[in-house]
């Protein structure tokens, strides 16, 4: 094998823990803001872990750079048959143009360079299970191979490795140009694994050589923080090994997020928690990530190895402020964190204690005042705190519209949910519906949107609004788009609100005006069903042949249930909930035992409970294109004359698909078929229905004919 050594050393992970867990509890929030009362609105919003250890990595950027290689980004190549360049080829690389370079400047001088090469690709081959049966020239580059032989061996091997390495530095400086690095490095990671020396001092010589331009061409230097930060972690110094992780991650190692879950020390037998806690607080950069991980919560039990802290209830953000209090701190970085901390202890004063201490232009420091101010009653000075709020946090989370890149880039925290849904309720709570939806919208919680559009908005409104959106070619929207990662069938943002404008108008009697609003693979279905419905409403139109116009338009709404459904998912409760300002808090309480309710968390206006009583559709209706339909055949069955075949089929359909075995309606479909049982009880469907005394599976003339069911399916 012709692999170096070092190779191995470039991967700085997680020594004590597995990948690092991005999301505090999964999920992105509720399903909607609204649901459940709003009742997401009174709590602290999810805090993520890899985000808030990048935020604090910022303080501690040092002046080495990370070298490396993307092998995700190489495999997603558009030209995929190239080699990867992985870390063992970089080392590859780095010893052939390196001992060039040294053969070329006159560093190492041979008589023979091709010789020379040979010699010191065979030197590279003391990675394999034997020594070449070659005598190699004596220089930096055959040190290091022979020192890395060694250490391959195992336990065996370590003190001739160390040997080896300790003299090649021994070496006059100008004889180690490129290999002094590599062996300072691989010294300090050799007292890792005997748990023995000085392994803080070899990182620290690895950057410090470096600093003094020996060769570094393979970023050891960058990578000797997280191998001190281990070192310093088995030695319990976790103050220096936070500050060496932090590092770290500010020069891009992401594993870094996962090391930092275990800085913290913890008690040992006979040792009070306090003093654990105290030394935590004392200590700022242990405080700040110690405040992080509180607010980030639910980390599971191989992530953290102390029970106490591992806790991430109330009483545990409880305990951290009475420890801060009596620690004496007084000022902290992240004083907006501990301020939501006390926020999520229900510590509501210590919360504005805290947030006097913290930078006021901060996007959490603004949330947080927005929502105390809130709980206080005072919406006005709330919503306008939060308008603030708004423009900086997505500059500080690095927020996008979701729906402007497509699925390009993983919208994977709640964070900016939490936020556009507080800012939305405030707004809701005042009336002002515009800036709600707005609100609702900018920050993907597309549900509670999408519940405006469809039960709060005015139709002139949604019109207005609707057609002032940028057009969107669908062709354009290329693969699984965000919005359809949430389980709709919209590549677009934009095209699912002129679907539900569309849909709207066509419940409203609009099917013409609805037209322009539907995908173009929908408009000939509508097309049919307005030349249908506008025959059977024409008075010239002799009467069996309006009645057949009615039964085809209600085939058509039947059969394309896109042309008229409303989004129903999880409204029909929301609409309840804003109606009566209240909400049930056991959802799922035994059918024997009484509902428990709640005042809803975002109040409704008396203008809202208008809105949404004079929605276009009944709320009850879990299929409402199935009732739409009946209604059209209802009034087909009103113009065919008694003990008709036509009518007994038009009178069986429109009941059969609205009664109750499909999230139907029994007593809303009894009427048709007490209709059968007066005007068609001779006919062939009317005979078996009497026989069933309910609704029967049979096709009669035009059902058969438009090829439509005669069940609920």
């Amino acid at each position: 094998m012709s692999k170096s050594l070092v190779s191995l050393s470039l991967f700085v992970v997680s020594f004590v823990c597995p990948a690092p867990c991005l999301h505090a509890s999964g999920g992105y929030g509720p399903f909607y803001w609204l649901g459940d009362g709003g009742i997401a609105s009174n709590h602290s919003p999810e805090f993520y872990w890899a985000i808030e250890t990048k935020r604090i990595a910022r303080d501690f950027i040092p002046a080495e750079k990370r070298v490396g290689y993307d092998e995700k980004e190489a495999q997603s190549s558009p030209e995929p048959d190239l080699p990867i360049k992985t870390w063992s080829a970089q080392t590859e690389e780095a010893n052939e143009t390196e001992f060039a370079d040294a053969l070329q400047s006159g560093r190492i001088r041979s008589a023979d360079p091709k010789g020379s090469i040979t010699l010191n690709n065979e030197a590279r081959l003391y990675l394999a299970d034997k020594e070449p049966k070659v005598t190699l020239e004596d220089h930096e580059f055959t040190d290091y191979q022979r020192g890395a032989y060694h250490f391959s061996r195992g336990k065996d091997g370590y003190a001739d490795a160390k040997a080896a390495w300790e003299h090649l530095l021994a070496r006059p400086k100008e004889q180690r140009h490129y290999r002094s690095t590599w062996a300072a490095f691989m010294l300090g990671k050799l007292a890792i694994y005997e748990k023995q020396g000085d392994g803080a001092k070899w990182f620290q010589m690895t950057r410090s050589l470096a600093r003094e331009g020996f060769a570094d061409s393979i970023g050891l230097a960058a990578d000797s923080y997280g191998w001190e930060a281990k070192w310093e972690l088995d030695h319990q110094n976790y103050e220096a090994a936070a500050r060496l992780y932090l590092t770290q991650l500010a020069l891009g190692d992401d594993s870094a997020i996962s090391s930092l879950k275990h800085v913290f020390p913890f008690p040992v037998q006979g040792q009070p928690e306090t003093e654990v806690f105290t030394r935590i607080a004392k200590d700022e950069v242990l405080r700040r990530i110690h405040t992080a991980a509180l607010l980030c919560g639910n980390t599971t039990s191989d992530m953290y190895e102390y029970a106490s802290i591992r806790d991430r209830s109330a009483g545990g953000f409880t305990a951290w402020l009475k420890t801060l209090q009596e620690a004496g701190v007084q000022q902290d970085p992240d004083a907006d964190r501990i301020a939501w901390c006390a926020y999520s202890a229900g510590e509501y004063a210590a919360a504005k204690n805290w947030l006097r201490l913290a930078t006021p232009d901060k996007a959490t420091t603004l949330w947080l005042k927005a929502k105390l101010l809130r709980r206080d009653g005072e919406t006005k000075a709330a919503t306008l705190t939060m308008a603030k709020a708004a423009k900086a946090i997505v500059q500080e989370f690095e927020i996008i519209a979701p729906w402007a890149k497509g699925y390009e880039r993983e919208y994977s925290q709640a964070m900016p949910f939490c936020f556009g849904g507080d800012f939305a309720g405030l707004h809701l709570s005042r009336g002002d519906f515009m800036q709600a939806f707005e609100a609702f919208r900018e920050f993907g919680l597309f549900h509670d949107c999408h519940f405006m559009a469809e039960r709060v908005f005015t139709l002139r409104e949604l019109i207005a609004y609707v057609d002032k959106l940028p057009p969107v070619d669908p062709a354009q929207v290329i693969g699984e788009s965000y919005l359809s990662s949430l389980g709709f069938n919209y590549p677009h943002e934009t095209l699912a609100l002129r679907h539900i404008l569309a849909r709207r108008l066509v419940r409203a009697n609009r099917a013409t005006e609805a037209l322009k609003y539907f995908p173009a693979e929908q408009r000939e279905a509508l097309q049919r069903y307005i030349d249908a419905k506008s025959k059977a409403e024409n008075p010239k139109t002799p009467r069996l042949e309006r009645a057949r116009a009615y039964f085809d338009a209600a085939c058509i709404i039947k059969t394309q249930p896109e042309l008229s459904y409303p989004e129903i998912e999880g409204q029909d409760s929301i609409a309840a909930q804003r109606m009566s300002g209240r909400y049930v808090t056991n959802r799922y309480h035994d059918e024997n035992e009484k509902p428990l309710f709640k005042p809803i968390a975002i109040s409704s206006t008396q203008a809202e409970r208008e809105r949404i009583a004079n929605s276009s559709y009944k709320p009850d209706r879990k299929r409402y294109h199935r009732f739409f339909a009946a209604e059209l055949a209802g009034k087909a069955a009103a113009l065919l004359p008694n003990d008709s075949e036509e009518l007994a089929d038009v009178l069986n359909c429109a009941g059969n698909w609205i009664r109750g075995d499909y999230r139907g309606d029994d007593k809303a479909a009894d009427k048709y078929f007490q209709l059968i049982e007066r005007r068609a009880p001779n006919t062939t469907i009317g005979k078996e229905a009497r026989k069933l005394h309910w609704f029967v599976r049979l096709q009669g003339p035009w059902s058969l004919a438009n090829g439509v069911e005669a069940g609920p399916g």
